[in-house]
């Protein structure tokens, strides 16, 4: 029986695994209590061999992006870290890697520039980890029930001041006026950084929860919606390219009729 190339790509996609659509892409936006201004960020999350990660096994790449419309307006605008849960899991995970491209009022900008504290020193980014309980409360009574973190600003107390710095290098949107009092002193993040973060083991995307957006010092907390947007793995995308084309060929058809 000859089966159609439609039929046949619809039976594919039926059977595919839903564990490989990944990367997986997290939402937020809100108002700053002390500014009154809307703010919106997103946070990609890749595994190795997916679009845009390249790490070593076990590892996860983050891609934390400042969506903010009409640029950053105020240096309590700023994004400035990110917050997550692992569900079912209590993985040890440290900081590969940071890097940006990093403005500052009236000096050249700076790309792929190191953001961990790590390999560049203090006033860049940190993780902080409590596998199976939370981050506490900090010294204004701001609860973080969360069980990790990555942060470029101390939250009060939540992450170590001695290494984290006091604004310098979150992240502001396009459009910003890096003129404007408040952040035209200090080293800032164009648009995006990206991470890689170590020991994520065999864990699966499918476990992060409580996904939270962090910004400025104080800090106002945005949680990502629960929309998620899968993208399907390149090499399954492949894989149903490669067969297609091997259908056409049999047939000695053109693609172009699907």
């Amino acid at each position: 029986m000859l089966i159609k190339p439609i039929s046949f790509l619809a039976s594919i996609l039926y059977c595919l695994p839903v564990a490989l659509a990944a990367p997986i892409t997290f939402v937020g936006s809100g108002v700053i209590s002390s500014t009154g201004n809307t703010v919106s960020g997103t946070i990609r999350f890749a595994l190795p061999g997916e679009a845009g990660c390249s790490a070593a096994a076990g590892s996860m790449c983050i891609t934390l992006t400042n969506t903010t419309v009409g640029g950053t307006l105020n240096r309590s605008d700023v994004l400035s870290g990110f917050f997550f849960d692992v569900g079912s899991a209590n993985p040890t995970l440290t900081l590969n890697s940071g890097t940006g491209t990093v403005v500052q009022n009236g000096l050249p900008s700076i790309t792929n520039a190191d953001l961990n504290f790590t390999t560049a020193g203090k006033g860049r980014y940190i993780v902080k980890g409590a596998p199976g309980t939370t981050l506490g409360t900090n010294i204004n009574g701001v609860a973080f029930p969360y069980e990790y973190g990555v942060s470029t600003v101390g939250y009060s107390g939540i992450f170590n001041g001695g290494q984290v710095g006091n604004d310098d290098f979150a992240i502001v949107s396009v459009g910003t006026n890096l003129t404007v009092s408040g952040i035209n002193s200090i080293p800032l993040v164009q648009t995006t950084a990206t991470f890689v973060i170590a020991g994520f083991g065999t864990n699966s995307l499918s476990q992060l929860q409580n996904v939270t957006l962090g910004y400025g010092s104080l800090p106002d907390l945005l949680q990502g919606t629960t929309v998620q947007t899968p993208e399907p793995r390149m090499e399954v995308v492949l894989l149903i390219v490669l067969m297609l084309g091997g259908l056409a060929r049999r047939r000695g058809a053109n693609l172009s009729y699907l």
